[in-house]
């Protein structure tokens, strides 16, 4: 997949980079050098360049990706303008914008940006739900869903999924469960025995995730 990413500061630097070790041709481009300078034996193309605009965008290449991310955090004025860009005169099929509230979210929207990231709230968010669920990786899906990752307690050593767990159609409490071993997922049947270092990962409503998490 070829990917642009306008604005590199620790959030665009971070997506840049992921996105090209995952094995996708990256495009990036910031007004400061050193910061490009950085970058250059990390993704496919680095671009020092003075202005962000319609030719400048076409000139490094930013007709022809797939996805584009404006991770600019300081000028929303700029990043309208780019996302419009983008969409309208470059036609990229998806365009992703990092912002800072609600109001510019919904003005995102509004003008076609496919996808909006919040990155403060998002991961402030997902930290009071960690806290508060007391586990590492808790993922909020819905208002009401979440999905966790939880290692075997103790005290289900032993003990048939089902007993732990509930069935699948036991008042749609949980929706999935799995088990992570040697890097694979392998499906458990409620009959399964739960063992020592087993990991479960489970997709459900959220008042029945905070009962597993107690028991």
């Amino acid at each position: 997949m070829n990917c642009g990413v306008i604005g590199i500061g620790a959030f665009g630097y971070h997506v840049a980079t992921t996105l090209s070790e995952h094995g996708h041709t990256v495009v990036a481009i910031d007004k400061e050098l050193h910061v490009i300078n950085s970058l250059h034996e990390k993704v496919a193309h680095a671009f020092c360049v003075e202005h962000f605009n319609e030719e400048t965008l076409r000139e490094v290449g930013f007709g022809s990706v797939d996805v584009a991310i404006i991770g600019l955090s300081h000028n929303f004025d700029l990043t309208i303008l780019l996302a419009v860009l983008l969409k309208k005169k470059l036609h990229v099929p998806k365009v992703i914008c990092r912002t800072t509230d609600q109001q510019n979210k919904e003005i995102l929207e509004l003008i076609g940006v496919d996808q909006i990231i919040l990155p403060e709230q998002e991961s402030g968010t997902q930290l009071a739900d960690t806290i508060t669920a007391g586990c590492n990786s808790f993922v909020r899906v819905t208002e009401n869903h979440s999905i966790i990752k939880i290692h075997a307690k103790n005290e289900w050593i032993g003990k048939k999924i089902g007993t732990i767990f509930g069935t699948k159609n036991d008042a749609e409490k949980i929706l999935f469960f799995g088990k992570l071993e040697k890097k694979h997922i392998n499906s458990i049947n409620i009959d399964y025995e739960i063992q020592n270092n087993d990991i479960f990962c489970l997709f459900a409503k959220n008042e029945y995730l905070n009962v597993i998490l107690e028991k």
